[in-house]
């Protein structure tokens, strides 16, 4: 997937204002095929991460909020999550920390059935799916752990009451939010490495 230019970007902001935003994203050089250093993914995400007080990395986000965690960043249904979480893909990839790229992976795929439903996203949707692909890829354990249900993708944006966020979805009589089918389907056993489902 190759990446826009400053020029493109430019020249898109002309003809359809408030577009420039998505490349200042770091999300484009983030989901090149492609090792990064500690240093490279630093200057990426300059603005973007810090060390929060409890010395965890955080994730800034434009509406001054902070994530430690990919999962609401997945619930959000906007690219601003979505880049959150690659960010925290290639942070994992670089420091070897298998269990937390296959977790942020998972949930990269997570945050599409949102991202389909909107208009200007969808029709790159796919292409965005497949970069995430080739990311998660790199690193073996997260390329056998799970694999992406496409129906269910495709099923979620589909349905007229899905909202990405459970805390705005429908309650049972009991008071717990609807549950829906999950965008992976995560291996019963890892070859290699001789783990059971988690």
């Amino acid at each position: 997937m190759a990446s826009p230019s400053a020029t493109s970007a430019r020249a898109l902001e002309g003809k359809l204002p408030g577009t420039r935003w998505v490349f200042e994203l770091p999300l484009f050089p983030l989901l090149a095929d492609q090792p990064l250093s500690m240093a490279a993914l630093g200057r990426l995400t300059h603005g973007t991460t810090g060390i929060g007080a409890l010395g965890l990395r955080e994730i800034r986000l434009p509406d001054r909020s902070y994530a430690w965690e990919s999962r609401p960043l997945a619930w959000r249904g906007d690219l601003w999550g979505l880049s959150a979480i690659v960010i925290m893909m290639r942070f994992a990839e670089v420091e070897a920390d298998d269990h937390e790229h296959v977790e942020t992976s998972m949930d990269a795929f997570r945050a599409l059935p949102a991202l389909l439903r909107t208009p200007w996203a969808a029709p790159a949707t796919r292409a965005l799916a497949e970069a995430l692909d080739t990311v998660r890829r790199r690193v073996p354990f997260s390329a056998q752990a799970f694999k992406v249900d496409w129906e269910a993708i495709e099923g979620l944006a589909a349905a007229p009451d899905f909202h990405p966020d459970p805390q705005c979805r429908p309650r049972d009589p009991k008071g717990y939010p609807e549950t829906y089918c999950d965008a992976v389907i995560q291996m019963r056993h890892v070859p290699a490495r001789k783990q059971e489902r988690w």
